[in-house]
């Protein structure tokens, strides 16, 4: 069983599958600031897998954040909308420790119907830890604390560890969406980290940043009608470099893996430009730019594109080895 992202790129970049995004048994952590479409594409890879495989799993959509409001039904079909998702989950405090509860339930259920689950935490930032809280209402108070809050941090190595075990024997899935802050450590490089510790990155598998690039928009004077999309995969135990694609959202479609495609093909020169039109001979297709993923589309050509995605991507690849190695045999091949 392979979990897709529902976009061939993004794929690519985190397994070099074509149609996968993680494996069984992993935990992928989701990084970005707001409005960068973090929980947008842990949405589309519930809806992506649900129409791939149906019963065959069962599908967790934890909105501690209360931050989905989208029309479900238009943009992921409505046999997803009413059917796919498992209800939503009530806390009657948001915390690590019920957090970890709510998960064995999903394991229990997993072990008890001997089905898989594919679970998305969204977001890590709005748990905390018991102890946490009550270091929280003391500053409130006016009263001294020692604790400096990092309960959460201590106690996430733990459970995680856990955690990653049960995802392992029930061949389940976890994504955990994390917001980005400031990084105020002097000895990093890095202008941008996320809370929660070490042990998020130590446990997933698979470890992503998004980032906007930039509006959308038909031209100067209206507005967006979406954002594109940097989707870089910064940690895969399944490849040894970091990758970046992207990829646009449109507000009235959503994620469109087609355009994202077609831009890849572009900008590595195996789609033409003539002018105002797009041109590839692989797909036998000229039309004008705008035009050009709607052809692809309205003439069934889709398998041909992801196909001619895929041996653009592993012929770069290849390139790009060939020109380290220098004609040089592996070491041990």
């Amino acid at each position: 069983m392979k979990i897709s992202s529902g976009v061939t790129l993004v794929n690519l970049a985190c397994s070099g599958d074509p149609d996968m995004i993680a494996k069984p048994g992993w935990m992928v952590n989701l990084v970005g600031d707001s409005n960068t479409g973090k929980s947008f594409l842990a949405r589309t890879i519930l809806a992506d897998n649900y129409y791939r495989y149906k019963d065959a799993m069962f599908y967790v959509y934890d909105d501690l954040e209360y931050g989905v409001h989208w029309n479900d039904g238009k943009m992921f079909g409505t046999s997803f909308a009413e059917m796919a998702l498992q209800p939503a989950f009530e806390y009657e405090d948001k915390t690590i420790e019920a957090w970890y509860q709510t998960f064995n339930k999903c394991v229990t259920k997993s072990e008890e119907e001997k089905r898989p689950f594919l679970y998305v935490l969204d977001s890590w930032d709005a748990i905390n830890a018991d102890s946490d809280i009550d270091y929280m209402k003391a500053i409130a108070e006016g009263k001294d604390k020692k604790s400096m809050g990092m309960a959460k941090a201590k106690l996430g190595s733990k459970l995680l560890s856990d955690v990653v075990s049960k995802l392992e024997a029930t061949g389940s899935v976890l994504f955990v969406i994390s917001q980005t802050r400031d990084n105020i450590d002097p000895m990093s490089f890095e202008t941008r980290t996320r809370s929660g510790g070490k042990a998020l990155r130590f446990y997933s598998s698979l470890e992503v940043w998004l980032a906007a690039k930039g509006k959308l928009k038909l031209d100067a004077g209206t507005d967006p009608y979406g954002i594109q999309v940097s989707f870089k995969q910064k940690r895969s135990r399944l490849l040894g470099h970091e990758s970046v694609v992207e990829f646009p959202i449109t507000y009235m479609y959503g994620i469109d893996d087609t355009q994202a495609s077609v831009d890849y093909l572009v900008g590595e020169g195996v789609i033409k430009k003539e002018g105002h039109s797009l041109v590839s001979t692989d797909l036998d297709i000229k039309v004008a730019t705008r035009k050009f993923v709607a052809e692809i589309e309205a003439k069934g050509k889709k398998p041909q594109l992801n196909e001619l995605v895929v041996k653009t991507w592993r012929a770069k690849e290849e390139s790009i080895v060939d020109r380290v190695l220098q004609g040089r045999a592996l070491r041990y091949g």
